[in-house]
């Protein structure tokens, strides 16, 4: 299922509005709408009043900080969300505003920059100041990774604390008489830094302009590239490519355009490729792909979007020599100067860092970081698109932007966040060309993490409601490839299943196996992930001895690469003696329990009776889980009854196959199903009924099972991606429409004669 099938999924559609699932984007509030149309009201930004104070000095204000209009926009954006949460402190905010990283720094470059802090503490590997221009390696690395063959060399690069750093560099250096540029939308820092210098004439509030700025119109009419015919002449050019908020990326036409532009005006390029790492087609990631563009142009990028260094902070400015001014002076001479001014370098550990992103395999770890936003993105994409919103960027840098016509920004942003927890940017902060517009961040953690957790009786498990049976991985019933079954089991763990059952019995330990090989290739703490398998079931008969339980979870854990199980079942305890299980079996795993080689005992059966038996025997809390299966389907719900009596007990409970070993699927039970032939017929009839109405009986069935929230887990059988994707689609399709209650109606007409009717499993024990 692509994510654009999940998402739409997710969808409400009501008579007056359109509903957001709790589920979707992993969005925890109920009846989460986006907005609807209304008349634009723009709402500004207000700066926190300062307290009333008695003395103040003699020093005037720099005037040109009163012209900013109040509240630098992520700041305001920050404050807004504390205010949320004071409102709503039990809220978990989903951060889709300020663009700040969310994933690990890989470990091949946290290590060099380890290295390198513990070389400081030695004599021999101790140093103070660097050169203010950057490490001479690193400088020569930047230069061969993005700039071979471009002209570029390591004198033409210096190497800072970050890109937006260096822009306010550049504005020193450029003084207050320059005239300047900016896309409209752009990066607010062009023009608040603009505005701090002197550059800028007042701010109009009716056009929401300043003065002295020549403001480019982008708009998805002109894809997002200004009509530089238009386009009166300045001295700066600020120009971000892919671009921050639109995502946009121009094209080598584009900006062939654009350097020709400013070649005639005589103006500079200040060309921002922080992200150009997210580039997945063949525009330019440097400006200086251009021909011409070294006598025009300068640029600046950063590790930050690409390494996670927002924290570390490293970036880099590019001047080419052949960049001169007027009077023919080199500019890079100047930006050399106002570096050793104001800057002693960047720091040791950071270009220590920064050069281990360039070797081969910190090229590949970022390129995986990078990777990880941009599947965030595309859920976005197709979140936004499946509403029937206008979206656009994505597709090349970290950001999309989302068209909500005649709504005002603010507006937008407000009630998204008031809704769902979730903080966008409204557009009109990076201009009044974003007017109409949010733009939301791929930066956080993965937004496929829609799987609601739900408690384990006592033990203090949160287990997934959709719950991963590794039954096919073993090739039980058809044959499932190695390949496949880790996929899928890939596939559920990113969906936000972390709850995964095996056992021995499955395919001779060929489950154990293929599920431990997979959870090992996840790469993800141990905790991250709750495993249950079993004991006393095994291809050749039953056995639940002391030794041999023993033996089976020794085998076990050498089966699942595991130190340790979360849980240990007692394999279909109606099987065997259950007095041997009690006075052997559950003391034999107790000891494992004290051992550490398993966390909780759990015994799994059909008939109830075997249950009760075992829990009105053994001391209280001893038993902690109970495995369930065909009790709890739209056929039989016979387990309804009997959770009272579970709770009781203490023990947490888990239920599966709510398809009844195939009674609910098109193709019909295994032959050796032992459902009486009455029961068989009912659900072959239930079955074609949905079928005809153009409905997935699977579907329904999983969803009924799922609805019970007081059964902690319900365990599907998934040996493919596409089978885990239509389980996790039956469960957000169930948090966001609910059920087809209709349909259900009709089939439980259909399955009435039947109602609750099983069949015999096991030995007698009555």
């Amino acid at each position: 299922m692509s994510s654009t099938h999940q998402l739409t999924s997710s969808m409400i559609s009501s008579s007056s509005s359109t509903f957001l699932a709790p589920s979707l984007l992993n969005l925890r509030a109920r009846n989460a709408c986006l907005p609807m149309a209304k008349r634009v009201n723009t709402c500004k930004c207000v700066a926190t009043p300062q307290e009333k104070i008695e003395y103040k000095t003699n020093v005037s204000r720099n005037q040109n900080m009163s012209k900013l209009q109040a509240g630098y926009l992520f700041p305001e954006i920050a404050r807004r969300r504390s205010a949320h949460l004071l409102k709503y402190p039990d809220a978990q905010i989903i951060s889709l505003g300020i663009g700040d990283t969310t994933e690990p720094i890989p470990e091949v470059i946290t290590s060099a920059m380890a290295k390198k802090a513990h070389e400081l503490s030695t004599i021999e590997g101790y140093s103070g100041y660097g050169a203010e221009q950057g490490a001479k390696p690193l400088r020569a690395a930047l230069a061969k990774t993005y700039y071979s063959g471009l002209g570029i060399g390591e004198d033409d690069i210096f190497v800072s604390d970050g890109a937006k750093c260096d822009i306010s560099r550049l504005q020193v250096m450029f003084g207050s008489n320059v005239t300047v540029a900016v896309q409209d939308p752009s990066y607010p820092a062009y023009v608040d830094s603009s505005v701090i210098m002197g550059q800028t004439g007042q701010y109009n509030t009716d056009v929401q302009k300043y003065g002295n700025i020549e403001y480019m119109r982008c708009t998805p009419e002109n894809g997002f590239f200004p009509d530089l015919s238009t386009v009166g002449r300045t001295d700066i050019i600020f120009f971000c490519s892919p671009n921050n908020p639109t995502g946009a990326a121009a094209t080598r036409e584009q900006l062939t355009q654009l350097v020709q532009f400013a070649k005639k005006n005589g103006s500079i390029i200040v060309y921002d490729s922080a992200y150009a790492m997210y580039m997945s087609d063949d525009n330019p990631r440097s400006i200086f792909e251009i021909p011409g563009a070294e006598e025009v142009a300068m640029e600046t990028a950063s590790f930050s979007k690409y390494a996670g260094f927002t924290g570390v902070r490293l970036g880099w400015t590019v001047i080419p020599k052949q960049l001169l001014y007027s009077d023919g002076f080199p500019v890079a001479k100047d930006f050399n100067r106002i570096v050793c001014t104001c800057f002693n370098g960047a720091s040791n550990i950071s270009q220590a860092g920064a050069l281990a992103c360039l070797t081969p395999e910190g090229l590949e770890a970022m390129q995986k970081v990078v990777g990880f936003y941009k599947e965030n993105t595309n859920i976005i994409i197709d979140t936004f698109t499946s509403l029937g919103y206008d979206v656009y960027g994505g597709k090349n840098a970290p950001y999309v932007w989302v068209h909500f016509p005649n709504q005002s920004s603010w507006d937008v942003f407000a009630e998204i966040l008031e809704k769902t927890h979730v903080v966008t940017t409204p557009g009109s902060g990076f201009g009044p060309g974003g007017e109409g517009f949010v733009r939301v961040s791929a930066f956080e953690a993965s937004l496929t993490l829609t799987m609601e957790l739900r408690p384990l009786g006592n033990t203090g498990l949160k287990v997934s409601a959709v719950g991963f049976g590794a039954s096919p991985l073993g090739s039980h019933y058809t044959p499932v490839a190695q390949d496949d079954a880790i996929a899928a089991v890939r596939e559920a763990f990113r969906h936000g299943v972390n709850f995964f059952d095996t056992s021995p019995y499955y395919g001779g330990t060929v489950s154990e196996k293929v599920l431990g090989k997979a959870l090992k290739a996840l790469q993800v703490p141990r905790s991250d992930y709750i495993v249950a398998t079993k004991c006393g079931r095994y291809e050749d008969g039953f056995d639940f001895s002391a030794e041999r339980v023993r033996k089976s979870i020794d085998e076990s854990l050498e089966n699942l690469q595991l130190d340790y199980v979360d849980i240990l079942h007692c394999h279909d305890i109606e099987f065997w003696s259950l007095d041997q299980i009690v006075s052997e079996t559950i003391p034999t795993l107790q000891k494992l329990k004290e051992e550490g080689k398993i966390r909780f005992i759990g015994i799994t059966g059909l008939p109830f009776n075997v249950f009760t038996y075992v829990l009105d025997r053994v001391p209280p809390r001893t038993i902690d889980v109970i495995l369930s299966y065909c009790h709890y389907s739209i056929n039989d719900s016979t387990l309804l009854d009997m959770l009272p009596y579970f709770k009781s007990k203490g023990v947490g409970v888990i239920t599966a196959s709510p398809l009844s070993m195939g009674l609910f699927t098109e193709q019909g039970p295994p032959e050796w199903h032992p459902a009486s032939p009455e029961i068989k017929s009912a659900c072959k009839f239930a079955v074609a009924h949905c079928k005809s109405k153009g409905k997935k009986i699977t579907k329904l069935a999983l969803q009924y099972s799922l609805a019970n929230k007081a059964i902690s887990s319900v365990l599907v059988g998934m040996g493919s991606v596409s089978e885990v994707e239509e389980n996790v689609t039956a469960f957000t399709e169930l948090e966001g429409l609910g059920m087809d209650q209709e349909t259900l109606s009709e089939i439980e007409a259909i399955l009435e004669p039947i109602k609750n009717l099983t069949w015999p499993s096991g030995i007698d024990h009555m």
